[in-house]
C-alpha cells in the first residue's frame, strides 16, 4: 500500500541519517548507536519477512517479476545486517586493525546502500535516475572515441616532436612532455581538459604545423567532447 510504502521510505531516510550522525560522533557513544543499529535492523526484517509472507517466497524471488532485482537486493542487505549482528561476539574480541575486524566495517558501511530503495517509491527519482543511466552510457562511448584519438595524436606528436636533435632549442620542452605515449597522453589530455596554450606561445610560431595541429586538437578534442556531451 501507499501508506506502507512511505513508512519505509521513512524507515530508509532515517537509517542514512542515523548512520551519517554516528560517523560523525566519537568513539564513546558507540554503544548507543549500536542499539539503534539494532533497531533499524529489526525493523527492516520485519518488513522484509512481512513482504516474503503476503507475496509468498516462490513469487518474491521470482526471476520474471520486474521486482526481482529489488527483492535479491533487500534480502542481501537484510542478510548482511543479520549476519553482522551475530558475529558481533567475535567481533568484540577481535582488534580494530585485524582483517576480520576490516571485513565486518566493511558490511556495515554497505547499510548505507539502503538509501538507493527510494528510487523504488519515488516516481520522479526513478525517471532521473534512468536518464542518468542513459547519460552514463553515452559517457562511456565518448570516453572510449576520446580516448582513441588521444592515443592517435599522442603517436603523432611522440614521432613528430618527441625526439628531436639535442641541439634544438625546444629539445628540453618536447622530451618532458612528448617524449614518449605515456608523457603524451597525459599533456594531450590536460590539455583536453583546459586547452591552455600560453606555455606553447613563443615556439607555435617557429613551427606551424604544430600551431595547426594543437588548435584543431583544442577545437575538435575540448569543445567537440563538451558538444558531444550536452
Amino acid at each position: 500500500s501507499r501508506f506502507f510504502h512511505s513508512l519505509v521510505a521513512l524507515l530508509i531516510i532515517t537509517n542514512a541519517v542515523v548512520i551519517g550522525m554516528e560517523t560523525d560522533q566519537s568513539v564513546g557513544s558507540a554503544d548507543h548507536w549500536e542499539a539503534v543499529e539494532n533497531t533499524l535492523l529489526l525493523l527492516f526484517t520485519v518488513e522484509l519477512v512481512l513482504r516474503v509472507t503476503v507475496f509468498g517466497p516462490a513469487e518474491f524471488f521470482d526471476t520474471s517479476s520486474g521486482d526481482f532485482t529489488w527483492n535479491v537486493f533487500d534480502a542481501g542487505l537484510v542478510s548482511l545486517g543479520v549476519m553482522d549482528c551475530a558475529m558481533g561476539l567475535l567481533r568484540s574480541g577481535t582488534s580494530k586493525g585485524s582483517d576480520i575486524a576490516t571485513i565486518f566495517r566493511i558490511f556495515r558501511l554497505l547499510r548505507i546502500l539502503r538509501i538507493f530503495r527510494l528510487i523504488r517509491f519515488l516516481k520522479q527519482l526513478y525517471i532521473l535516475t534512468y536518464g542518468f543511466a542513459l547519460a552514463s552510457l553515452a559517457v562511456f562511448w565518448v570516453t572510449i572515441l576520446m580516448a582513441a584519438a588521444l592515443y592517435v595524436c599522442a603517436i603523432v606528436l611522440v614521432r613528430t616532436y618527441g625526439r628531436l636533435p639535442e641541439e634544438d632549442p625546444e629539445h628540453d620542452f618536447f622530451q618532458s612532455h612528448y617524449g614518449d605515449i605515456l608523457n603524451a597522453l597525459f599533456t594531450l589530455f590536460q590539455l583536453m581538459m583546459q586547452p591552455n596554450l600560453m606555455e606553447y606561445k613563443g615556439m607555435l610560431l617557429r613551427r606551424p604545423f604544430l600551431m595547426l595541429f594543437l588548435v584543431i586538437f583544442v577545437i575538435f578534442g575540448s569543445f567537440g567532447m563538451i558538444a558531444l556531451l550536452t
